[in-house]
């Protein structure tokens, strides 16, 4: 009883709040505009993005100079993601920078002193986009500081070391009006998404900077980290351990004494892991990621290997006990003697 209690409980754990996931991977019609003035007007589903890491992010992270000036319009005051209108990232959890909208606010995530690898918290600008006027957002990093400024007023400076440069990452690429995992939409126009590193100039607006996909691919947002860490971090990983120690010791209390080897655990483990995280698959607003099996793995060896050392040193103090009730001389315990 104790060993269905658990797996129930890893399983609803795993699985909660129990909302469908929508749909299957497809692929989507990509809505960016490109109007004759150049600008680029995005909708629900449109992004423009890179095939690759720009070529200056090393340079960035060396202690260049750096700085994104974007013009934009929005046509929702009130969106949510928050929307993205730049970002430096691979997916909604980690990230160098982003430009965004929340309700009507101008958000901005760096990765940065005292943030997570998300940005968290962000700079906020409150109701810079309460309007559909045209708005200027610069950000800079430069001779250790960072600055946020708006129409030409700044609004933000803190201190930005070479240390912080460092915790960024040189694989990630640009993305516009989105997320480059597309689910974190923006809906306006953009005019300007202009990256300056030293002085030297690019232009991601320009047609010969940035990828229009005519189509692209939507995945369900469970089965994005499949083969990549939770971008929840250790916390995460370290419930996910404790879970299976607890599995570890109730399997290892309810199998017969014939069944109980470690080689049995690791497989049921093993089995156990991987149906839960494939089963997140089809779970609105769960991270599925096989780089927690082997970890759930290690926990069940713990937790059963405790539980199979106590029952075996258990074992061995009765039957001391019982030969010195009869009067002879104990021999010594066989290392591989199990539990009577």
């Amino acid at each position: 009883m104790p060993l269905v209690v658990v797996v129930g409980a890893i399983m609803a754990g795993s699985l909660w709040p129990f909302r469908p996931a929508v749909g299957w991977p497809h692929k989507v019609r990509n809505q960016l505009e490109r109007r004759a003035d150049g600008s680029l007007r995005f909708a629900a589903t449109s992004v423009a993005r890179t095939l690759a890491a720009p070529a200056w992010l090393p340079r960035v992270i060396g202690g260049a100079a750096f700085a994104v000036e974007v013009e934009a319009r929005t046509t929702d005051t009130d969106q949510e993601g928050p929307a993205r209108l730049f970002t430096l990232s691979p997916n909604p959890y980690e990230r160098n920078l982003m430009i965004g909208q929340e309700g009507a606010d101008l958000l901005v995530r760096v990765r940065r002193p005292g943030s997570d690898w998300n940005g968290e918290p962000p700079l906020v600008v409150p109701g810079v986009f309460a309007n559909d006027e045209w708005h200027r957002c610069t950000l800079s990093i430069a001779n250790g500081e960072l600055l946020l400024a708006v129409d030409g007023v700044e609004r933000t400076r803190t201190p930005f070391g070479e240390r912080a440069r460092r915790r960024w990452s040189s694989d990630y690429r640009v993305g516009l009006g989105d997320e480059l995992t597309l689910d974190r939409p923006w809906e306006g126009e953009l005019r300007r998404a202009l990256v300056v590193v030293d002085g030297e100039e690019f232009d991601y607006t320009a047609p010969a900077a940035i990828d229009e996909p005519r189509e692209v691919w939507l995945f369900p947002e469970a089965s994005r980290f499949l083969l990549r860490p939770d971008p929840r971090g250790a916390r995460t990983v370290f419930a996910h351990l404790l879970a299976f120690v607890a599995f570890g010791a109730a399997y290892a209390l309810a199998a017969r004494r014939g069944e109980r080897s470690v080689l049995r655990l690791a497989c049921w483990a093993t089995l156990l892991g991987l149906g839960k995280e494939l089963a997140k698959i089809l779970v609105e607003g769960r991270h599925a990621t096989l780089l927690h099996v082997p970890v759930e793995v290690l926990g069940a060896l713990i937790g059963g290997g405790a539980v199979l050392f106590v029952l075996r040193r258990r074992a061995h103090v009765e039957r001391q006990r019982t030969i010195a009730r009869a009067g002879r001389t104990p021999s010594p315990p066989s290392a591989l003697a199990g539990p009577e």
